[in-house]
């Protein structure tokens, strides 16, 4: 299941055609939100009960974590309830900002513009379905 969700956002990141990252959001929308290299990844998602905003904070958390390719809030609660009751899981994020002191995004349009956007052209690519 993960490698279909990370080909599939590849694709939809890399596509130049219809259903594609450059088709599914204009020049401004990637410019105001800081868009210009997406790109997919798989590892390890720091998952916790706090928000990241400083340089200090985020160097502890490298230090403790290495590995962490993210910080989530979320992920992991609904994670442990799936595993828990047997129910297949994965999380697709798509990353805001940098949990720094830099974290200054409009949040809500971020969602409304962006990872809205995404998620549906992640998923309709990777169930193969179309709109």
């Amino acid at each position: 299941r993960r490698d279909g969700l990370l080909a599939a956002a590849e694709e939809f990141l890399t596509s130049e055609g219809e259903g594609g990252l450059k088709t599914s959001t204009t020049e401004e929308q990637r410019r105001r939100f800081g868009i210009s290299r997406p790109k997919a990844v798989a590892g390890l998602v720091a998952s916790g009960d706090r928000f990241f905003s400083d340089a200090a904070s985020l160097q502890k958390l490298r230090e403790d974590l290495p590995d962490a390719m993210c910080v989530e809030m979320e992920g992991a609660a609904v994670a442990q309830v799936c595993h828990e009751h047997g129910v297949p899981f994965s999380v697709v994020r798509t990353i805001s900002d940098g949990a720094d002191d830099e974290a200054h995004v409009d949040f809500q349009a971020f969602v409304k513009e962006i990872a809205t956007v995404y998620s549906h052209g992640i998923l309709e690519l990777a169930l193969g379905k179309s709109s």
